[in-house]
Order: C-alpha cells, then sequence, then structure tokens
C-alpha cells in the first residue's frame, strides 16, 4: 500500500513555525566552479538559535565556525586574512520579523569592539599595501550598520535561511516574492516564485519541499542574463527547515550551496 502523506499545514495561508527555543546547526558548502579553473570549495558551520529580547523582540544568534577553503586551512595570505576577518562575524545577532526575515543586527556595537582587536593583531602580522587595503575595505563596511546588513543578507547562508517562506501568505500553493543576492561580485534584484510541491503534501519522509526560482527565468531583455537560479528548501514535519539546495549558472560560472540540518534540539 502506498504510504500516506500528511498535507503541510497552512495558518491563515501562512505556514507557521514554532521558533520558540529553537536551536540547530548546519553544515554549509559552497562550490564556486568557473570554467577552466580549479573548483573551490568552501565549507564551515552555523549555528542558529531564537530567542527573544528584553525589549521582547525576536532575535536569531547566528555562529558561524570552522572555515575551510577546499577541506583545508586557508593556505594563502589573503585567505587567512579573510577567515580572521570574517571571524569577527563570528556571531551575529539579528532583529528578525514575523516573515523570519532580518531587520537589524542587534549587537552591532559588539561586533565593532571585536573588530579593533582583530583589526590590531591583523596589522601587527601582515605589512604591505595589499594587506593595509584589504582591512580598509573591510572596515569601510563594517563602519556602516546599513551597508554591514544588506551584505550580510546577500550571503548564501542568510539570504536563503531567512527567507521569508514563514508567515506571508501564499494563494493556493504559491507566492511572488523579491530576492536580493551577489554572485561573482555582481548585484541581483530578482523577481522569484516559491511554490510548494508534491500538491502541499508531505512526502514519505514526513519532509515538505519548497521550489524558489525566477519568475523571468529566461528573460532576455535582463540587464544581466542569468541562465538558472534556484533553490530547493526541505522542511521537516515541524516546518523547521531541514535542507537548503541552490543552484546559479551563469555563461560558464557555476555557484551551488547547500545547507544541511546536522544536529537537533536534545544534542549537546
Amino acid at each position: 500500500m502506498p504510504i500516506q502523506v500528511q498535507p503541510v499545514p497552512f495558518n491563515n495561508n501562512c505556514l507557521f513555525f514554532n521558533r520558540k527555543d529553537f536551536r540547530k546547526a548546519y553544515a554549509v558548502e559552497v562550490i564556486i566552479d568557473i570554467e577552466n579553473t580549479t573548483p573551490q570549495i568552501i565549507t564551515y558551520r552555523a549555528e542558529v538559535f531564537y530567542s527573544v529580547n528584553s525589549l521582547g523582540r525576536s532575535v536569531a544568534e547566528v555562529i558561524t565556525t570552522g572555515f575551510l577553503v577546499n577541506n583545508k586551512a586557508p593556505q594563502s595570505i589573503l585567505e587567512e586574512m579573510a577567515v580572521k576577518c570574517r571571524e569577527t562575524l563570528g556571531r551575529c545577532v539579528f532583529e528578525i520579523n514575523v516573515r523570519n526575515e532580518i531587520i537589524g543586527i542587534e549587537n552591532y556595537f559588539e561586533i565593532l569592539k571585536k573588530w579593533d582587536g582583530v583589526k590590531e593583531k591583523l596589522l601587527i602580522e601582515n605589512t604591505g599595501e595589499i594587506a593595509e587595503r584589504y582591512l580598509e575595505l573591510f572596515e569601510e563596511t563594517l563602519k556602516d550598520a546599513d551597508v554591514l546588513l544588506a551584505k550580510l543578507k546577500k550571503d548564501p547562508f542568510i539570504n536563503n535561511y531567512f527567507f521569508p517562506v514563514y508567515n506571508d501568505p501564499f494563494h493556493g500553493l504559491q507566492k511572488k516574492a523579491k530576492d536580493s543576492f551577489t554572485f561573482f561580485n555582481i548585484e541581483y534584484d530578482e523577481d522569484v516564485v516559491l511554490e510548494i510541491t508534491e500538491d502541499g503534501n508531505f512526502d514519505e519522509y514526513g519532509n515538505a519541499t519548497i521550489i524558489k526560482q525566477l519568475v523571468n527565468q529566461n528573460n532576455d531583455e535582463r540587464a544581466i542574463p542569468i541562465e538558472v537560479y534556484e533553490t530547493k528548501y526541505t522542511l521537516d514535519g515541524a516546518l523547521a527547515i531541514k535542507r537548503i539546495d541552490g543552484v546559479f549558472l551563469n555563461f560558464g560560472k557555476r555557484y551551488l550551496y547547500t545547507i544541511e540540518q546536522v544536529s537537533s534540539n536534545d544534542e549537546s
């Protein structure tokens, strides 16, 4: 007999996810593959913890650790600097709205204070114009809270994990949204559509699937054409994000990302 699957629960045409005391860790893998070059694989761990701040607002703490490039610690000086600079953002506390979108950085001044120490150490360890310029550019982003927030929101993990999947009305099994992302140093602002697959049912493993793709996938009039941009969300029976798979293809350039849950609330 075929396995009976249950319909995905809707609350006023919205997917509702109870994030109270939710804590999960995810393995993140990004593959950057440019034609005629060796692919670059970046991996790290991201832990997400939802809570409420002293003002009663919802916040999400994101802790990122263990950055590796091609399964190795950074090899070049610039790779080492990039990872050490990124450690400044190793703990970000975001204020979020009911749609699970990031609307502010709760610990912005904590980040600035941490950067002062990181910068001082890096200036001692690295000399020369290239190192100084790299640190200047990174600092320019940090010193403006709005610029930093905009940049973080285009990170593959943050962009997709905090995309408005929840508490935003679906019409039937679809809804449209705006997506802003950066691939290969090009910024895009695109119309996308999210569709719940399997006719709104959980599959035999108790998962629901949502596909996010461009509204006009093959629009030749696009200022910066995109061959493929698609993201697949796998949600568990409680509608928490279990896995995200994404692909971006453009003229011999390939950018793949996978975000997979590796722990649950009851794990230490």
